[in-house]
């Protein structure tokens, strides 16, 4: 049975897409904690830990 997708690897696997299309350029700022919550529909992204949580912003 394959993986199932975390919040945190689709966050991952997003912003590397990003960067690997050039829509993210070299240099430029990632999104926000406020930015990727507010994209992803209230998931928390704790940046210390490398998770993702449901839950309020």
């Amino acid at each position: 049975m394959p993986k199932r997708e975390t919040h945190a690897d689709r966050i991952v696997r997003e912003i590397v897409e990003g960067i690997t299309s050039g829509q993210l350029a070299e240099g430029a700022a990632l999104p926000s904690q406020r930015e990727l919550c507010e994209r992803y529909g209230g998931v928390a992204v704790d940046g210390a830990a490398g998770a993702a949580r449901a839950g309020p912003c």
